[in-house]
């Protein structure tokens, strides 16, 4: 190297070790905050109720992460006091292994766990195969436990763990702990000095990007997870359930024939397609994970379709943690426009072989639990960094956890994120490959939806929806 380019390395190098060193101290400090805040939340419990009645181990299943295994390890110490008889165990898999791995652990009938946590979406895979037992009775035990659950959970999120699904009549097989929804997250304080309000239909978001969208200052006015896969599928479906498009006619017996091709279907992706000229750079390629990256680093500003995540107000993760927010998506503003919002989230499940249903049982519930129960559980819920399905525990964490605000006003307007069927994800994935070439130019929006409707079409086929 020449001195000045040896200079030059060795200044970036510091520069870096520094940054490291201090993001390091910062995830300590945050992590001591949180183990502390934790720690005296469960020294100062005394439980409303003691139940000694409830027995022996409870293994429960969970992805790794402060979201999944950190709240079950947070509530670990409430739980044992509040059944002092039981102990529970956490047994975690890598977040990007879990899905899959849950439903082969259950169609092996292990008998290893009394509890598990699993994606919504997969629960109509998991009752195919008989591995969740009915909870309705569990509940009839505790009808005033149950009650509250149903006051204070959104009933669009509560449906999510019923067969079939989004019935009142349906089979009860899980509660719902964890929420989550695509929302619009966005930079309060950008938008304020712009005078934008946060937009409420998708033309007014299509002038939101194209107002912000200042790519000369590394600013870009829309950013969203058009990566070719189930990515750019769930940002699709998303906007086409805005827009009162659906994947199929009806779904029952004698329909379930394809309907992307239609009106509503063509609105949305073509908002996709020209919100393009206003997107962020990640976003032909992005997940999830990349979309908060930028958020992070300042240069995306607005995301119309971003699932909620509690590390955008992170001052870990990112400097902007105080002025990023969250709402409630856009509306298509046509006759059959509304919002309609994808809604995500985990619930808790009790497994068909686990050979302690009743403290699973107990252990499911009290994840699930609200103020009624104890407000100490939902503290040390949002301590560990969990995002609660309870409106009464978002409402009190809303000012310390921004984007609580925007899960609270999205849920009410929950729709599923998919078809829930066992062949839901296939079609999900699938129909994100054809709206990424469409996005990124490289077919025409009618050969997009032509391809989608054949694709469903074929997977439905095949499983044997038309017989």
């Amino acid at each position: 190297m020449s001195d000045q380019n040896y200079d030059t390395w060795k200044q970036t190098m510091a520069e870096v070790q520094h940054r490291r060193r201090t993001a390091f101290t910062r995830r300590q400090v945050l992590q001591a905050s949180s183990a502390t805040a934790i720690a005296a939340i469960a020294a100062n419990f005394v439980p409303r109720e003691v139940r000694a009645d409830v027995t022996g181990e409870v293994v429960h299943l969970t992805a790794s992460g402060s979201r999944f295994a950190g709240v079950v390890r947070g509530l670990k110490p409430l739980f044992e006091k509040a059944f002092p008889n039981a102990t529970l165990n956490v047994a975690t898999i890598p977040t990007n292994e879990f899905l899959n791995k849950v439903n082969v652990y259950m169609q092996s009938k292990s008998d290893a766990f009394d509890s598990v946590t699993q994606d919504y979406g997969q629960y109509p895979s998991l009752e195919s195969f008989g591995a969740m037992i009915p909870l309705q009775d569990h509940m009839d035990a505790d009808p005033t436990w149950f009650a509250d659950y149903q006051t204070d959970v959104p009933e669009a999120l509560q449906s999510l763990y019923r067969i079939p699904i989004a019935q009142s009549s349906g089979t009860l097989y899980g509660l719902a702990h964890d929420a989550n929804c695509q929302m619009t997250f966005y930079r309060k304080d950008i938008f304020d000095k712009a005078g934008i309000p946060v937009p409420k239909t998708w033309p007014d978001a299509f002038e939101a990007a194209k107002e912000l969208h200042s790519p000369s200052t590394n600013q870009y006015g829309y950013v969203g997870a058009m990566q070719r896969s189930y990515w750019a599928g769930y940002q699709y479906y998303g906007a086409l359930r805005s827009f009162g498009g659906t994947l199929v006619d009806r779904e029952e017996p004698g329909y379930w024939n394809p309907s992307v091709n239609s009106e509503e279907g063509y609105m949305a992706l073509k908002m996709l397609v020209d919100l393009q000229q206003y997107a962020h750079p990640v976003s032909s390629n992005a997940g999830e994970d990349e979309v908060n990256t930028a958020f992070a680093n300042g240069t995306a500003v607005y995301g119309p379709l971003t699932w909620g995540t509690a590390v955008l107000n992170d001052p870990s993760f990112t400097k902007f943690d105080r002025v990023i927010y969250a709402d409630l998506p856009p509306a298509g503003d046509n006759e059959k426009g509304a919002h309609r919002v994808s809604t995500g989230g985990f619930g808790v499940f009790v497994p068909t072989y686990s050979k302690n249903h009743e403290a699973g049982a107990a252990f499911a519930k009290f994840l699930a639990s609200g103020d009624a129960r104890d407000p100490a559980i939902g503290e040390a819920v949002v301590a560990a960094g969990g995002q609660p399905a309870r409106l009464s525990i978002l409402d009190r964490h809303k000012e310390d956890k921004l984007f609580f605000g925007g899960l609270m006003a999205s849920m009410p307007y929950g729709v599923t994120n998919n078809l829930m069927i066992p062949e839901g994800f296939t079609i999900g994935t699938q129909n994100g490959v054809e709206v990424a070439d469409a996005v990124n130019g490289e077919q025409s929006i009618e050969q997009a939806l032509t391809n989608m409707d054949k694709g469903i079409q074929r997977v439905l086929e095949d499983a044997g929806y038309y017989a």
